[in-house]
């Protein structure tokens, strides 16, 4: 049987334009549609899902939507995924994960779903501080709740991390356990998260008296090689950190290695503590503390609310910040 995807191969065009022909939205020329419906007609595609979506005007389906490239070293992504679907498994609704790929486009796909009713509501993650999607949603009338926050939140329903409180929390508890030298080692990424652990990185070596150094401000592409070079330059230094707030999976991974191959010892040379909890934390050689324990929480609270919307109530709490849990490990007291 065709999918959409054989359309869109045999119509040399995108899976957002086989949505728009099929969902009669006047998004291409005249002359891509109709190579769009030849070749349905050629491969005896029928749009069922669509086609009953549109008759029954809902699906029971929930879409958690990220870019596709965060999912490779971000565990904490399935602590969050699991939470919703467990709190999802008491309702009607299911979850659908709709990865998007990280192109500039990318949140065409998105409109293709959301015009075509491929879902009731919608989950946003890795969100932008200026970010289309939003927009998109917010003209379309989907319900959407976000885990994450833009620069103007202005009538949007959110869950987060209170981000900055964190950052503050992790290096003002390295402060305490002496260290001077403090650096921050993350991911290079546009999504509102990353802005903000600077700022709040900041603001602790501020409230501590501690030097900012830009050359311990790190930021690189999210693989444990990548931040495993980068940490290794940054060891390098002859006044090198003695301690490291690591923002992804990938950076914890990745200055762990770096120590490892440096001869440093963890913590009696370089101390480390994650932003928030993964799965694989408890697990590493050290184990790995973390400032933000409420990772699940942020998943369990987006749906609830997501839902509550869903059936017409107001929640609550439209928006939502949970404050950071420290969890101590080896990774910064022996």
């Amino acid at each position: 049987m065709s999918t959409i995807y054989d359309v869109a191969h045999e119509a040399k065009v995108s899976i957002a334009t086989v949505s728009y022909v099929i969902n009669n939205k006047n998004r291409v020329s005249p002359e891509t549609a109709e190579r769009v419906r030849e070749a349905m007609r050629r491969l005896n595609y029928q749009p069922k899902t669509a086609a009953r979506a549109l008759a029954r005007g809902h699906t029971n389906t929930i879409a958690l939507v990220a870019p596709l490239d965060i999912y490779g070293y971000q565990m904490s992504l399935i602590t969050v995924m699991n939470a919703i679907g467990h709190t999802l498994a008491t309702t009607d609704y299911r979850l659908f994960i709709h990865p998007t790929l990280n192109r500039p486009e990318a949140w065409m796909e998105l409109e293709a779903d959301v015009l075509g009713k491929q879902m009731d509501g919608v989950i946003l993650m890795h969100v932008q501080m200026q970010d289309p999607r939003v927009e998109l949603l917010r003209r379309s009338k989907m319900p959407f709740v976000m885990i994450g926050r833009c620069a103007d939140n202005t009538g949007l329903y959110y869950v987060d991390t209170d981000i900055e409180a964190t950052a503050r929390l992790a290096v003002e508890y390295l402060c305490g356990l002496g260290h001077r030298r403090i650096a921050l080692l993350g991911e290079r990424r546009e999504a509102g998260v990353a802005v903000r652990l600077v700022t709040g990185y900041r603001q602790g070596m501020e409230h501590c008296g501690l030097e900012i150094r830009d050359d311990y401000i790190v930021h690189v592409a999210g693989t444990p090689a990548a931040t495993s070079q980068a940490a290794i330059a940054l060891f390098s230094l002859p006044d090198r950190p003695s301690a490291v707030f690591a923002t992804s999976d990938a950076a914890v991974l990745g200055v762990m290695n770096a120590t490892r191959i440096l001869g440093l010892r963890i913590p009696r040379d370089i101390a480390i503590i994650g932003y928030a909890e993964s799965p694989l934390y408890p697990f590493l050689e050290p184990p790995c503390s973390v400032a933000f324990e409420g990772v699940a929480d942020l998943g369990r609270l987006a749906a609830e609310m997501l839902v509550s919307l869903l059936h017409g109530q107001e929640p609550a709490q439209p928006q939502i910040l949970v404050p950071p849990r420290l969890i101590v490990r080896a990774s910064t007291e022996a």
